[in-house]
């Protein structure tokens, strides 16, 4: 008898060709799974045995994560606007990798995780149509980095968010 409630069905094999597919696709960059697209811990340990990077944008996410084997050197902390005791927490617990989208953002995680590597956002959704916005716009970069010092010496990589919310 077939079972009435919805279920998802995973094919390992088509979820690592993918993988490998992106990562070829950009050999010059360090590609990270948002768990945000889909946290199931099957999908996440076929990704981590592939050698997969994530992104975690909670603690929760964060030792999902570390829970099933993945390093915190693995991770990068990718939530916008994040409380000090949570940049503290993940900056404890083994995470050194997080993301910012403004000035505030980078002066806290100079303050309270001062190691860790910082990636800027950027902001796309003038050259990507219908898309959410998250990111430092352009002018707002150009700005920071003539002006402020903290801005220029931070910027440890780039980042990019794209997310289409259709009704």
């Amino acid at each position: 008898m077939k079972s009435k409630t919805p279920y998802y069905v995973f094919n390992r094999q088509l979820l690592q060709k993918q993988y490998e597919k992106m990562v070829d696709l950009f050999e010059q960059c360090e590609v990270h799974y948002a768990l945000k697209a889909n946290a199931d811990s099957k999908i996440l340990q076929i990704l981590h045995e592939c050698g997969s990077k994530f992104e975690a944008a909670s603690v929760g996410e964060f030792h999902q994560l570390t829970k099933l084997g993945v390093s915190p050197g693995r991770i990068i902390y990718g939530l916008p606007i994040k409380p000090e005791e949570m940049i503290w927490q993940i900056y404890r617990d083994g995470c050194h990798y997080f993301v910012f989208d403004d000035m505030m953002e980078l002066e806290k995680l100079n303050r309270l995780a001062p190691d860790a590597k910082k990636v800027l956002r950027i902001y796309v959704c003038d050259i990507v149509e219908d898309c959410f916005a998250y990111g430092m716009k352009w002018e707002e970069i150009q700005r920071n980095l003539a002006h402020t010092s903290c801005f220029r010496g931070s910027i440890g990589g780039l980042s990019f968010h794209i997310s289409h919310n259709r009704t």
